[in-house]
């Protein structure tokens, strides 16, 4: 089985690299946010992914 919590079947890729991914752009989004309650409200009802990615600013760390 190859999913986000199993063993990789490629024994070089690191387990749980989707959960690490999101944990880090859920942390990137609360540093922006200066309501922690509407916040967190805003995470347990994402819909469009995509654009909270997008809010989170989180691939900017990755602009050079």
């Amino acid at each position: 089985m190859d999913c986000m919590w199993a063993e990789s079947l490629d024994k070089n890729q690191p387990r749980d690299v989707g959960y690490v991914l999101g944990a880090l752009i859920v942390e990137n989004y609360f540093k922006q946010s200066p309501n922690i309650r509407k916040t967190v409200s805003e995470i347990l009802e994402i819909t469009y992914y995509n654009n909270f990615i997008e809010k989170s600013r989180y691939s900017e760390k990755f602009n050079y």
